[in-house]
């Protein structure tokens, strides 16, 4: 259960001053260990908490707060190839759609959601690699969806920086808007813009903020 956001406010200077640290990261780790607990929750049968948070939080007392989760992944299986790798990580692939609806968003399901975007075939076979981008962004309009939500930095480009080359080649029919998951996480949180950073998002994204009437992003609707 979170917090009141005003309560919350009110909190992080008053714990900010008992153990010195600065105030943003004390809001940063009362939502790292919020999502650690529903991490917890739904795959603890799948990954292991790993790294410096879990020292602080488990064994040195909150020495000092980490910025980051670590975990790593629990398999029986081979993972020495691709798809081995593809396939063990399927289970956590499968929670995504459960995980947004949490944060309020309706997932779409079409048959190329789970494709890979083409990676680092960018560089040595671009054209391959924008169409099968193509049939993702493709696949999602004719599905119904609003915007393709993401978690990998090469599906950003791929997906996102490269829609106007797909377009002025015909290759897709319309821009998608495309955020990352946790974009979309500072969003239900209640962050400010800063948290968020839709400045990073393009301008077809935030039309689609702009249209819902999303509360915090109004500096970003004048942009």
């Amino acid at each position: 259960m979170l917090i009141d956001r005003k309560q919350l406010k009110e909190l992080i200077p008053v714990i900010a001053a008992q153990r010195k640290f600065r105030p943003a990261i004390v809001e940063k780790d009362y939502y790292l260990t919020v999502i650690l607990n529903n991490i917890e929750s739904l795959l603890t049968d799948k990954i292991v908490f790993k790294g410096g948070t879990l020292l602080n939080k488990i064994h040195l007392n909150y020495h000092r707060l980490s910025e980051d989760l670590d975990f790593t992944y629990r398999s029986t299986g081979g993972l020495e190839t691709r798809s081995q790798r593809s396939r063990a990580i399927g289970p956590i692939r499968d929670r995504m759609p459960e995980f947004l609806q949490v944060l309020g968003a309706a997932p779409v399901d079409f048959p190329a959601s789970t494709l890979c975007c083409g990676s680092y075939q960018i560089l040595a076979n671009p054209d391959a690699a924008m169409d099968v981008s193509a049939m993702i962004l493709e696949g999602a309009v004719k599905a119904g969806a609003e915007a393709l939500v993401l978690s990998c930095p090469l599906c950003d480009y791929n997906l996102g920086k490269k829609q106007s080359e797909l377009l002025a080649k015909n290759k897709i029919s319309t821009e998608v808007p495309v955020f990352y998951f946790t974009q979309l996480l500072a969003l239900a949180l209640g962050l400010d813009k800063d948290a968020c950073r839709f400045d990073l998002t393009e301008k077809v994204g935030t039309e689609l903020l702009k249209a819902k009437n999303y509360p915090g992003c109004e500096a970003l609707y004048a942009a």
